[in-house]
């Protein structure tokens, strides 16, 4: 909604297409301005995970030059390998397990159309059913696994 467009809904001369059945204008308001609330969480929270992931990649990128540059200095670099290898990146796994769920997700959703299709009752209903439910718990359980 621009200015112009909020400028007639105050005034009472247009009705926003999303305004619901029965809803009050401060109520609208109201909503709105909560959804603004939760996207500007949802960004912050994203930023956040981006720093992290930043971090860790810092970290990686570290380490990969120390091992580089030991070759390179023709000494043994058993030491920055060994550190390489144990690098936590928990940020970076948090992100790989929401990717994963969100794929399990798309295949769920997919499984559920493909269960509208079919009669409940059937065998083959009752399989997509119990998969669709299966799925959405292996996609919490990657979720958790963070």
């Amino acid at each position: 909604m621009n200015t112009y467009e909020m400028e007639g809904f105050l005034r009472g001369q247009c009705v926003p297409r999303d305004l619901l059945v029965n809803e009050s204008n401060a109520e609208y308001l109201v909503r709105k301005l909560s959804e603004i609330a939760s996207v500007k969480a949802e960004r912050d929270a994203q930023q956040k995970r981006a720093d992290a992931l930043a971090v860790e990649n810092q970290a990686l990128k570290s380490s990969v030059d120390l091992i580089a540059s030991a070759y390179t200095e023709g000494e043994p670099a058993g030491f920055e390998i060994d550190r390489a290898r144990h690098i936590e990146t928990p940020a970076t796994d948090a992100a790989l397990a929401a990717i994963q769920a969100q794929g399990v997700e798309k295949f769920s959703d997919f499984l559920g159309k493909q269960y509208q299709c079919e009669k409940a009752n059937t065998a083959k209903g009752k399989a997509y059913k119990h998969v669709v439910f299966l799925a959405c718990r292996f996609a919490r359980e990657l979720r958790e696994a963070k």
